[in-house]
């Protein structure tokens, strides 16, 4: 995690999180909540997401549905 001034001195931080942690969220039950819970944190400007180059392309190439394979 590493921590950065944003906008007007705000505090952001930045959370890395690599292609297991994002897998392993899928496959959890309550999976939904704390997806909903990091969007509102990322769209609030709290929180900024840093993923790996690979997961991007994948996402962008299967779209939501790819943990259904």
């Amino acid at each position: 995690m590493i921590m950065k001034s944003g906008w007007y001195g705000a505090r952001v931080l930045r959370l890395l999180v690599d292609t297991s942690t994002w897998l392993d969220l899928a496959r959890r039950r309550d999976a939904q909540k704390w997806i909903v819970a990091l969007r509102l944190l990322v769209l609030s400007g709290d929180v900024e997401l840093l993923v790996p180059d690979v997961l991007v392309a994948e996402y962008s190439e299967t779209g939501p549905a790819s943990n259904q394979r």
